[in-house]
């Protein structure tokens, strides 16, 4: 899977994913970005929202209050 579009601020990052090829294989990831302190693996591991569908998705973002919006990668 390869990172296909991102987008962050100081409380989230977003991102797209699939396999380069086809839109088959999308997927979408929700990651808290905002710790208090240095965060362990298993801490990130443990706020990684992920991989959901488009529609799972987007109610994630409306019902967690994320205004952001997807970037492709150049």
């Amino acid at each position: 899977m390869t990172v296909l579009e991102y987008a962050y601020d100081s409380k989230w990052i977003i991102a797209k994913s699939g396999d380069g090829q086809t839109n088959s294989k999308i997927q979408f990831w929700i990651i808290k970005n905002d710790y208090e302190a240095e965060p362990t693996v298993e801490v990130v591991k443990s706020n990684v929202l992920g991989p959901l569908d488009f529609e799972s998705f987007s109610h994630e973002l409306v019902s967690r209050k994320i205004e952001l919006n997807l970037k492709k990668i150049d």
